[in-house]
């Protein structure tokens, strides 16, 4: 008895030595390994530590109609002007059409600093929903027209002269200036917190990075590595506090003879790293037949990242009125190159059109588009999602 007592310890003891080595040898590795996963989860941006059922990013690829207010609702009767507007061009806007994406000016939504009033937006919102269609947002922070900018920025970044320059008849913010930076994603995070959750609300737009204007300050004041990383902190902390909807950042200028401008890679790998991120730009203009036929390289820098990462992120060309006549009418045919440039070569989500260039008047347009079926790139990226029509949970329009 006493020697099957004894033989029975010692059984136990070895068992016990044995996992007490393996326990040594194992923890180590787990925790280096879970250590290794969470740096790669943080290196990925915001939205890479969200569980399955947090990370849906609204989604409706589609043909919008731009609507533009770069102008002070500061009397009842101006801000009921502009209602008025955004209900005349949904309940006109032909059936194929997603809906309207809104310009207003910062100085609407913030009259003064940290005070933010979003009535207008709501009130979109609002009237999106009773037609059936969507809204995407952009506040403008910059003007291209004169004085225009005295309507467009909050009362305290006017009077302080050191937050912007102008250059011509444009005006823009000197975004390169951290605490000037701060202003926006101050901005874009009061944006998010309360319509990121909207189910109306299906993309935010920025202003363009028009690094060409900002290089036309002096030298010893401006910096592009500074400018990119300010703007690429914008899309960080502010853009990165859209979980669930696309956040889309628009580039332009930048091509040099032979490759985009490398500041502009800082913005886009900001973009790729934030849970909705995309690309768009201010101006699309008709591919050459080279580029087309995949003969030549790109010949604007957005066009040169849209293709590259189209496939992961959200891409949203938008279209002006400056698209030559003479080179690309008639309008059907300036019509088909826009609609093969934003959809087929660039692979366009979505597209948003200027309602009233030459291109568009007398329903050539509409007309085009219809015939079309309002065609636009409808894989989804594999950047962002799962991508969902309606909010989980949500039944209805309101916040």
């Amino acid at each position: 008895m006493q020697m099957a007592e004894s033989r029975l310890g010692s059984n136990g003891t070895r068992r016990f030595e044995w996992f007490r080595m393996w326990s040594c040898l194992l923890i180590p590795v787990l925790l280096l390994a879970r250590a290794s996963t969470a740096g790669d989860a943080s290196a990925q941006g915001p939205g890479a530590n969200r569980t399955s059922a947090d990370n849906w990013v609204k989604w409706q690829p589609g043909h919008y109609l731009r609507l533009s207010r770069n102008q002070a609702f500061d009397t009842p009767e101006k801000y009921a002007k502009v209602l008025g507007e955004i209900e005349g061009l949904c309940a006109r806007m032909p059936d194929g059409y997603k809906g309207i994406l809104l310009q207003i000016g910062w100085r609407e939504v913030e009259p003064e600093r940290d005070r933010y009033t979003f009535d207008i937006v709501r009130a979109a919102l609002e009237t999106a929903a009773r037609h059936d269609k969507y809204l995407m947002l952009r506040v403008l922070d910059r003007s291209f027209h004169g004085k225009a900018y005295r309507k467009t920025l909050p009362e305290y970044l006017i009077a302080s002269p050191s937050s912007y320059f102008q250059h011509g008849k444009g005006t823009m913010l000197k975004l390169w200036k951290p605490a000037v930076a701060d202003r926006e994603i101050a901005l874009l995070q009061a944006l998010a917190r309360e319509f990121d959750l909207h189910p109306r609300l299906v993309g935010y737009i920025t202003e363009e990075t028009a690094m060409m204007m900002a290089h036309t300050v002096p030298e010893a004041e401006f910096d592009q590595g500074a400018y990119a990383h300010e703007v690429a902190r914008i899309v960080l902390e502010g853009g990165g506090a859209f979980r669930h909807t696309p956040f889309v950042q628009a580039i332009n200028c930048g091509m040099g003879p032979d490759k985009p401008n490398p500041y502009f890679q800082t913005v886009v790998d900001a973009v790729l790293k934030i849970p909705a991120g995309g690309l768009s730009h201010p101006d699309t203009f008709p591919c050459t037949a080279e580029e087309f036929a995949g003969q030549a390289e790109p010949t604007r820098a957005s066009h040169y990242y849209e293709r590259k990462y189209g496939d992961r992120i959200a891409i949203f060309p938008q279209t002006q009125a400056n698209v030559d006549k003479k080179k690309y009418g008639p309008p059907e045919r300036a019509m088909e190159l826009l609609v093969r440039t934003g959809v087929d070569y660039l692979g366009g989500h979505a597209m948003v059109w200027d309602p009233w260039p030459w291109f568009f008047k007398d329903g050539v347009g509409d007309a085009y588009l219809k015939a079309q079926n309002f065609r636009v790139n409808t894989n989804r990226p594999s950047g962002i999602g799962p991508c969902v029509a309606q909010p989980p949970g949500k039944g209805g329009d309101g916040e």
